[in-house]
């Protein structure tokens, strides 16, 4: 071995030392990456299903109520109840937002965006409107669009964030959103008549306690 091998072979030993350090470390920062990514997708598809179902019912309901009154103390309600809740699951998902800012900074403004907009239209409250149908239509329409708009810009970020995840993670959410779709029309039919059953019980049983409650008021 000569001089010049004496020096050069620990020179190559500290060059492939540090490629491999920075591979392992570029495989382990891509990893931690993909983990937030489809933590954030599991986030937003769940809070996907919630507005699904939430549009569905409350389209469901304006069937079935017999004024703007009635209509919005069931939606009122039912988003009082249900809708985005736990609310802290927001505060959950601005987090796996932040985490993936980095990587994606503009596509975590967009969220952003929606979670505000959600934010909003959970705390939407049209009681006092809902006495004059002119108001109260077009105060509902806005949110009802605001509420389709929010779920498909969503929609749209979940498949471009699936496409981050990985091509398998795309065309299983693919799939997915295909079957949501097949049987869309037959759950909104049988939302349709779950509410109409559950209204008519109720009218039922309010007609039923005024009838009992009759002859008592009669005899004072």
């Amino acid at each position: 071995m000569d001089a010049s091998e004496k020096y050069w072979w620990p020179l190559v030993g500290v060059a492939l030392g540090w490629l491999l350090t920075s591979f392992s470390s570029s495989l382990k920062e891509r990893g931690e990456r993909r983990y937030r990514t489809g933590e954030l997708l599991y986030k937003l598809m769940h809070i996907e299903n919630q507005l699904n179902v939430m549009i569905w019912t409350v389209d469901a309901y304006w069937e079935h109520a017999k004024d703007c009154i009635e209509y919005e103390n069931y939606r009122k309600g039912i988003s009082d109840r249900h809708f985005l809740e736990p609310v802290s699951q927001l505060d959950d998902l601005a987090k796996s937002i932040d985490s993936v800012s980095g990587p994606y900074p503009l596509d975590a403004l967009k969220l952003h965006s929606l979670i505000n907009i959600l934010r909003k239209c959970k705390m939407a409250n049209f009681q006092e409107s809902s006495k004059n149908l002119e108001i109260y239509v077009r105060l509902i329409s806005a949110h009802d669009v605001a509420l389709e708009q929010t779920r498909k810009q969503i929609s749209i970020n979940i498949s471009r964030l699936a496409r981050r995840h990985g091509i398998l993670t795309f065309i299983k959410i693919k799939i997915h959103a295909f079957k949501i779709g097949k049987h869309k029309k037959k759950n909104e039919n049988f939302l349709r008549r779950f509410s109409g059953e559950i209204l008519g019980a109720v009218k039922k049983g309010e007609n039923q306690n005024l009838s009992s409650e009759a002859p008592k008021g009669s005899s004072t």
